[in-house]
């Protein structure tokens, strides 16, 4: 049975059951991403591509960093990903390396995921910091 809704209700999926809870943005801060720093990693064989490259990486962390419309805490057993949850109306098909992606393939927020393991499983927990206008 597939079965989403948001708002600390539980969404199923498939055997993962999700819940899903906003969270006030004050309860949680997005996580702090790296800058690419050019001479911590050794000497580039073309320092113009190199510098290009960490130009385009700087970007991409600073869009990553706007400002989030709204905050989700998810909690879930199985799968490390909760493929499926909803959050503001948007369908999550995958966290990875920091980034929020939704079903349409682009990048609509950040999160920061925790892990807890106990006697029936692996628990995951993540706040979501959506930056995609909420649907």
């Amino acid at each position: 049975m597939r079965h989403f809704k948001e708002g600390g209700r539980r969404q199923e999926m498939g055997q993962s059951k999700v819940t899903v809870t906003e969270i006030p943005l004050d309860s949680a801060k997005p996580p702090i991403l790296p800058v690419f720093d050019v001479d911590s990693h050794g000497p580039p064989p073309d320092r113009q591509v190199a510098e290009s490259m960490a130009r385009r990486l700087d970007e991409a962390v600073h869009d990553m960093q706007r400002t989030p419309q709204k905050a989700y805490r998810l909690s879930w057993n199985g799968d490390a990903i909760p493929h499926g949850a909803i959050v503001g109306g948007h369908t999550i098909v995958n966290l990875r390396q920091g980034e929020v992606i939704s079903e349409t393939g682009e990048t609509i927020g950040t999160y920061e995921r925790f892990t807890k393991s106990g006697k029936e499983g692996t628990t995951y927990e993540a706040n979501v910091f959506l930056y995609a206008d909420p649907k």
